[in-house]
């Protein structure tokens, strides 16, 4: 494949995965199992490419020297693209996030990952560029589309054209 991405976690998945082994082609239910607002799971027929147990040292230049542990993870490639599966779940911040499980990532022409910004120190050099996308759930940008439940309204940046002043007191 010439793309891959990192990380999907889900617990359920690598069981799956190790219970089949290495080179043998199962579907799963990957991810969506955590909430409502995150999406359903997806249903995946995949190729267990490679189990590990999910440990690695950063390279850097991100925590140089510091010991990720993904917990036991799968690689599972999905209509040509390597998905890294984890048991914990882990912002992917290093190259060897990758190269821990096989993958080369310089030789890829798409590299997806599941993080917000601090990739940039490490995958930005090896990018021709870099798209981001917002999803569903917690993690994104857009507060608007949250249901909040016990916010005093109006409230920036909720309320976008709330006329705010820094100099006010508080009631």
């Amino acid at each position: 494949g010439d793309a891959c991405v990192a990380s999907i976690c889900d617990p359920r998945a690598v069981e799956r995965c190790i219970a089949a082994g290495p080179g043998l082609t199962i579907g799963l239910e990957l991810g969506g199992h955590t909430d409502r607002l995150h999406g359903p799971p997806l249903h995946i027929a995949g190729e267990v490419r490679n189990l590990s147990i999910g440990r690695y040292v950063n390279a850097g230049p991100m925590h140089a020297g510091v010991e990720v542990n993904l917990g036991p993870t799968a690689v599972v490639r999905v209509r040509g693209i390597d998905v890294v599966v984890t048991t914990y779940a882990e912002t992917p911040i290093d190259l060897n996030v990758f190269r821990s499980q096989g993958i080369e990532p310089t030789a890829r022409r798409v590299i997806a990952l599941k993080g917000k910004g601090h990739f940039r120190a490490a995958f930005e050099p090896i990018a021709a560029r870099v798209v981001l996308v917002e999803g569903p759930g917690i993690t994104g940008s857009d507060l608007s589309r949250l249901k909040f439940e016990r916010v005093r309204r109006p409230i920036w940046p909720l309320d976008p054209d709330l006329d705010w002043d820094i100099t006010a007191t508080r009631r």
